[in-house]
């Protein structure tokens, strides 16, 4: 079933139950829970910058948007503010009120890494006793379904039996879901994806680095291809997950990677995650935590047994047609997407004003009072686009 498809069938699903579970929000972002697998296709983002934010998860209101670091609010976040009072008191030794063990608890930022993907799994349309509608997973996979591993394939009503497939999310990963997504990029990139037009070939040979350059001038070797032969391998790494200054130009900045081909015939392709489609597995385990408490943790493990391929070759094979497919790979507006408290900038005259308005519902959310309501009433906020930005690189 094609992806336009799924859209409408949750516009009608609104429609026949205006209260319905089914938040359209929640429904495009990519979720996989302990025990469950999914294919799922990532997508390259868009001018090769990675969205990466930190996000407070408060009870009962899902996760916002911290401003600290977002640009305009000049390191303003209400959250963060009663999170660093209640840290004061902690280590001042003294005894923290129940309040504040509640902020120290909750309000501690997360980091998130915002991945566009194509979710390949397929959902059905059902309706509940009390009216409301949700989507369920379908429990088989394959694009012609094999009925008889899912019982909502086998029910006799069509509008229940009939499969949408998940389309366009976001995936908001943490830290440690995002370096084992980054290290299965660094297996597949040692593999060359040169395509050759007059064989019609593609290389496949191995790629491996030679040195590693200043990103700036390119003048200054930090290590030459005797050093990487010859260096531990956990010296180097240590030292290109780092910022350095060039003693050719005086610039600072990452390490660039400087690579081969082992076919010596062309400059090399190094394959990605966005070159292939990857089959998820979600396992859980519960661990204890620093204050003692029993949390589950879900690590993720990624098959990539399936063969490098084009993206439009194989969306192609869900029956989409030319104009879903390109409305299928548009990027979205992440920044827009996450923009703080979901507050329209585009409402206010000025940014003061805007900044002054979310911080004020950040303040309303903790039902507490806005630390900083007396300067954004005067001060002037430069504005930006939002968020952090870095490229898809190893994560710090």
């Amino acid at each position: 079933m094609s992806w336009s498809a799924f859209r409408n069938a949750r516009r009608q699903a609104e429609q026949l139950a205006p209260t319905t579970a089914y938040d359209p929000w929640e429904a495009e972002i990519y979720k996989i829970a302990a025990g469950e697998r999914g294919m799922v296709r990532v997508l390259a983002p868009a001018n090769d910058e990675l969205l990466v934010l930190k996000r407070h998860w408060l009870p009962g209101a899902g996760p916002r948007t911290c401003t600290s670091e977002w640009p305009g609010f000049e390191g303003h976040c209400v959250y963060c503010h009663y999170l660093h009072q209640a840290q004061q008191a902690r280590n001042a030794g003294g005894s923290l009120t129940e309040q504040q063990q509640k902020d120290i608890d909750k309000l501690y930022p997360r980091l998130v890494y915002a991945i566009e993907v194509i979710d390949l799994r397929f959902y059905h349309r059902v309706k509940g006793s009390d009216g409301k509608i949700a989507f369920e997973r379908c429990m088989s996979d394959e694009i012609l379904p094999q009925r008889n591993r899912c019982r909502f394939c086998n029910s006799h009503d069509p509008s229940v039996a009939e499969r949408f497939m998940g389309g366009h999310k976001v995936w908001e990963m943490g830290k440690t879901h995002f370096q084992q997504l980054y290290a299965v990029n660094d297996i597949l990139g040692q593999t060359c994806l040169h395509y050759d037009q007059a064989t019609g070939q593609v290389c496949g040979q191995d790629v491996f680095p030679v040195e590693f350059v200043c990103p700036h001038c390119q003048m200054h070797a930090w290590f030459e291809e005797h050093h990487l032969q010859t260096e531990p391998p956990e010296k180097i790494l240590e030292f290109i997950e780092q910022e350095h200054e060039c003693p050719k130009c005086g610039k600072r900045g990452y390490p660039k990677e400087i690579q081969m081909c082992a076919s010596e015939a062309h400059d090399p392709v190094p394959a990605t995650v966005f070159d292939k489609t990857l089959e998820v597995n979600c396992a859980g385990e519960v661990k204890t935590d620093r204050s003692g408490r029993q949390r589950k943790y879900t690590t993720l493990n990624f098959d990539r047994s399936q063969p490098f391929s084009n993206i439009h070759n194989d969306l192609q094979g869900y029956g989409l047609d030319d104009a879903e497919l390109k409305a299928l790979l548009q990027h979205w507006d992440l920044h827009h997407r996450f923009r703080p408290e979901r507050v329209d900038r585009s409402k206010f005259s000025s940014d003061a004003e805007y900044v002054a308005a979310v911080l004020d519902v950040q303040a309303k959310q903790l039902k507490r009072p806005n630390p900083y309501q007396a300067q954004t009433q005067t001060r002037s906020a430069p504005w930006g686009g939002g968020g952090g930005q870095r490229q898809f690189r190893r994560p710090q």
